[in-house]
């Protein structure tokens, strides 16, 4: 390990931590299906999605760089 980590290391441990830990947490999947029967369906692409976003940061942003929007379909 390198004794002085990179912006791109640093990057890719949050990445490793939410696809090892946070997405394969059995409570957290449990919660969020208690709140959508489509969870299930919806999870894959929601975890690319996290960590396109997380890997689509540049070291030389602005910290307060805007987050894609939340887009709620309303179903008919």
């Amino acid at each position: 390990m390198e004794k002085n980590p990179s912006y791109k290391d640093d990057k890719q441990i949050i990445i490793d931590i939410f696809t090892y830990s946070i997405a394969e947490s059995e409570e957290l999947f449990s919660s969020l299906e208690e709140q959508s029967i489509y969870w299930n369906d919806d999870v894959e692409f929601i975890i690319s999605m996290i960590n396109k976003t997380i890997g689509s940061f540049k070291e030389d942003q602005n910290e307060t760089l805007p987050l894609a929007s939340l887009i709620k379909v309303k179903m008919i």
